[in-house]
């Protein structure tokens, strides 16, 4: 049973705009990894690079989307230590965090294709590799920054509802959660009304 709280949401309209923000905030993060392979010590670029793979996190987390949220909650676990500095920026961290970038957008490629569940193997293997990455941070961290705690994200203990792997006509989402959605569907609104205003209205030219 769903708490009173909350409100079902139109699922499609959600993905299509999931997709398409999931897109331009995956290019950005490609850019700021380039950047910061010759700027490794960028602080404002590794910070940035941490807010993507959060917003990226959140708004598949809405969704149900389970398997991104959990891909994309690694990486920022990474870009976490890296901006604790518990593990250095390197070349191999580059070409590791690109990897990442190409795996999120393949499984973007499969949410439209309809195959959730293709290429899944192949980024297992390179979420794999970021989390014996963020080990191998941990393990070298002095005792003292290892034990320091980390702010809790803005959605952390967000519940997903099941996912019975078809997209469903809505989404029920809890009330206190909406906030972090309106960046995602407030632009959809506005052009629906928009569009549905312009249908509506006779041309000025054809007023008697």
């Amino acid at each position: 049973m769903y708490p009173p709280d909350s409100m079902d949401v139109d699922r499609a309209a959600l993905m299509r705009l999931f997709l398409s923000d999931s897109e331009e905030e995956l290019n950005r993060m490609e850019a700021a990894v380039l950047s910061l392979e010759d700027h490794p010590d960028d602080s404002k670029t590794i910070d940035a690079l941490f807010r993507i793979a959060h917003t990226l996190k959140g708004n598949a987390s809405i969704l149900a989307l389970d398997r991104f949220a959990k891909f994309a909650h690694t990486l920022e676990d990474l870009l976490d230590a890296l901006r604790a500095r518990r593990i250095a920026m390197t070349k191999e961290l580059a070409s590791l965090l690109l990897r990442a970038v190409d795996a999120l957008r393949g499984m973007l490629a499969s949410f439209r294709n309809g195959e959730p569940d293709s290429a899944a193997g192949q980024h297992k293997i390179v979420e794999e590799e970021l989390i014996a990455r963020i080990g191998a941070g941990d393990e070298a961290a002095p005792a003292d920054v290892a034990a320091a705690p980390v702010p809790a994200s803005p959605d952390e203990g967000f519940a997903t509802s099941p996912s019975d792997g078809k997209w469903g006509p809505a989404l029920r989402i809890e009330m206190t959660k909406l906030d972090q959605l309106l960046d995602l569907a407030g632009r959809t609104l506005v052009l629906q009304g928009q569009l549905g205003t312009s249908l509506g209205s006779p041309s000025p030219r054809t007023r008697t």
